[in-house]
């Protein structure tokens, strides 16, 4: 058997990525992701299987590291802020942890949160926001806070959108931070309504 020729490795990365950005992942193919790396189409099959699995090996590294970050603040993390009236702290060093994640990271989180559609990849924003609301409101029930965890569910979605929308209007780092400010306080008061 043959061995892989990994030297085309970075070209196919490359050509999926350029592809999948312009396109979106609905309307990439196989075939013009070869054609842009410079390969026949049997080759990219022997390398990947279809064209969702090519596309999750482009995002996945970057799911997981908003997995770690979104599970690093534990709902005694809020607690303790919120007692010790550093909340508003907690939040935005949180949401500094996300926006670096989506700099450091911006082709990849584009895709995952911008160009996923029809993929497999689609359902993971969806489901990391919903498994945040449900610590929340874990918390919030724990600590008395008769919310309802449908109530919680909307909320943490419409505050995560604001990190989707950052990459859609294509902010700089600096715009987007100017941003967070604003809507971390509008955010914050929310939640420390809700709790307190």
């Amino acid at each position: 058997m043959a061995s892989k020729d990994h030297s085309l490795d970075e070209k196919i990365v490359d050509a999926a990525r350029n592809e999948f950005l312009e396109v979106g992942y609905r309307n990439a193919s196989m075939r013009k992701i070869a054609a842009r790396a410079g390969i026949t189409t049997g080759a990219l099959y022997t390398r990947y299987e279809n064209k969702d699995v090519l596309f999750a090996s482009l995002v996945y590294e970057t799911g997981m590291l908003f997995e770690k970050e979104f599970s690093a603040l534990k709902p005694e993390h809020y607690q303790i802020a919120i007692r010790e009236g550093k909340f508003s702290q907690l939040s935005a060093h949180e949401a500094g942890r996300l926006l670096d994640i989506i700099y450091s990271h911006h082709d990849e989180c584009y895709l995952l949160f911008c160009c996923s559609e029809g993929s497999t990849a689609e359902k993971y924003y969806p489901l990391l926001v919903k498994n945040k609301a449900r610590a929340i409101a874990r918390y919030m029930n724990a600590a008395g806070n008769p919310v309802t965890r449908d109530t919680v569910e909307m909320l943490t979605a419409a505050q995560y959108s604001y990190f989707v929308e950052v990459l859609r209007r294509k902010y700089t780092r600096e715009q987007a931070g100017e941003l967070f400010r604003n809507v971390l306080k509008f955010c914050d008061a929310g939640w420390l309504a809700l709790v307190q």
